[in-house]
């Protein structure tokens, strides 16, 4: 029983880990991503003779071009290059709103699945269940533990993973919780819980 309470704990440790990064992801995902400078930067690169090779390097950095792109740049004619930019201007300007709705999918789920773990498991609930654990208890902890796992998952694969990389405090929030998953996976695995 004990073993169950500090999963629980655990767990409570990690959903609210989740849901202060999915907060911030919120905010980061409100702001636009491509400041004016950058539409101007490509603008000018579009009409300046000879061009500004010096200019298309900073650009390309700034909008996270491959090296592939950087590195052969010299021998790529300034119509390919300024289509490549103007791909990864757009694509760059794409990403908060899909991000965005991504958080708010994501908020939404991480909130139901919150709410269910508190109805299953409040503050002294599970202290009071008798030694050794019940099965199903076991079992619906392991679900709770399964469902913030999969959230985890969730949130690395879509585009919000993106601005976890680009984030150290989020990749802390999101490490902390995968922590707490660990932790309880460790609890739930171990033999006569």
């Amino acid at each position: 029983m004990l073993k169950l309470v500090e999963c629980q704990l655990s767990l409570k440790e990690g959903f609210s880990a989740v849901s202060n990064a999915l907060q911030t992801m919120l905010l980061r995902s409100s702001m636009p991503r491509c400041p004016p400078s950058l539409r101007k930067g490509l603008d000018i690169l579009k009409t300046k003779e000879p061009f500004d090779d010096k200019l298309f390097l900073e650009l390309a950095r700034l909008l996270r071009a491959a090296p592939s792109v950087i590195a052969g740049h010299q021998e790529v004619d300034k119509s390919v290059k300024i289509d490549v930019l103007e791909g990864l201007y757009h694509q760059l300007k794409s990403v908060p709103p899909v991000q965005l709705k991504k958080a708010h999918s994501l908020r939404a789920h991480l909130e139901t699945i919150k709410q269910n773990f508190e109805r299953y498991a409040p503050e002294d609930r599970l202290c009071y269940l008798p030694d050794p654990v019940p099965e199903h208890e076991a079992a619906q902890m392991k679900g709770y533990m399964d469902a913030l796992d999969t959230l985890l998952s969730d949130i690395d694969k879509s585009a919000l993973g993106l601005l976890v990389k680009d984030h150290v405090s989020l990749q802390k929030q999101l490490s902390d919780a995968a922590e707490a998953v660990q932790t309880c996976k460790y609890i739930l695995n171990r033999k006569n819980l």
